[in-house]
């Protein structure tokens, strides 16, 4: 197609010069890396991970069902104290 190799069925495909894997491990859209189910995907150089430890948004550190949340750099508190959700920091 165009002289863009394709293919499908775990093997990379390429659009427009950039590799994509569909059930595999990585996606690349205008090169970007992303990979999808607990592996981190990359978005604009910012690290996301799902379903995994580390989330990152501009450079702020969140974890979901994790230990630390992290807004800002700054450790939200109430009154002085640490909050914390079921046992977990926050």
């Amino acid at each position: 197609m165009n002289g863009v190799p394709r293919s499908i069925n775990g093997v990379p495909k390429s659009i427009n010069g950039v590799p994509k894997s569909i059930n595999g491990v990585t996606k690349s859209i205008n090169g970007v890396t992303k990979s999808i189910n607990g592996v981190p995907k990359s978005i604009n150089g910012v690290t996301k991970s799902i379903n995994g430890v580390t989330k990152s948004i501009n450079g702020v550190t969140k974890s979901i069902n994790g230990v630390t949340r992290s807004m800002n750099e700054v450790l939200r508190s109430r009154n002085g104290v640490l909050r914390s959700m079921n046992g977990v920091p926050k």
